[in-house]
């Protein structure tokens, strides 16, 4: 029979929400062995530094979807690797909608229908890599500020239309909203890993630390995982 206690900190997979240039990619790239699936053009950030990626930019409009999930099927056993990043599921969205129709051409029923089975097969099979293929995986997502048309409720959310827009974050088991801080000259990073103010967030290691925030960085959130074993 197996113990509770001699569980050791899993392959993660995470949802990472917050403004544009506020250090999502950065923060992508302190993961271990990470390649980037570069669907933003977004890697200038990292130039000089040492990360693969591939590129979907020649790629045309209508077909980036499937590519990157032929894509996902062909590196979600490679052994070099033990980080997918996928940068960023909002202009994956947009080139989703190009696939089922045109730009500039409203969808019917039936399409916002199609819409939603393909990214929850996405986010169904980003699962299955982490938990079968044990990899982590973290996904980056522009947020925006959104009101709730019920409650009047601001919140800064996913920039998706549609369902995924409120559901994405059951898919991933850790959610953090990333902030940059800026004092000075300098510019710091941080995670929230608990809802508050206008954020959502949420970590199953906060309650071992009881902290809201910490650095945007893997090794500051293993260290907190750890000392729970």
């Amino acid at each position: 029979m197996k113990n509770t206690k001699d569980l050791k900190v899993p392959k993660l997979r995470a949802l990472v929400t917050g403004l544009s240039k506020h250090g999502k990619t950065t923060f992508a790239s302190t993961w271990p062995k990470p390649i980037f699936l570069d669907i933003d053009r977004g890697m200038s950030t990292l130039r000089g530094q040492d990360f693969d990626y591939e590129d979907f930019a020649e790629v045309e409009s209508n077909k980036v979807y499937e590519a990157v999930i032929k894509f996902l099927d062909q590196i979600k056993t490679d052994t070099k690797y033990e980080t997918i990043v996928l940068d960023t599921f909002n202009r994956l969205d947009y080139f989703l909608n190009l696939m089922i129709k045109p730009i500039g051409i409203k969808f019917e029923y039936g399409e916002w229908f199609i819409k939603q089975q393909k990214n929850m097969e996405l986010c169904q099979k980003l699962m299955s890599i982490n938990l079968i293929n044990n990899k982590n995986v973290v996904v980056l997502v522009h947020a925006g500020l959104d009101k709730d048309e019920n409650t009047g409720r601001l919140a800064l959310m996913p920039l998706l239309q549609g369902s995924i827009q409120k559901n994405i974050d059951g898919y991933f088991d850790e959610n953090y909203f990333i902030e940059k801080i800026v004092k000075g000259k300098v510019r710091e990073f941080t995670i929230a890993l608990e809802n508050r103010d206008l954020i959502k967030a949420g970590s199953r290691f906060m309650e071992f630390t009881g902290e809201l925030t910490i650095p945007a960085h893997y090794d500051e959130i293993i260290k907190r995982a750890k000392k729970a074993e």
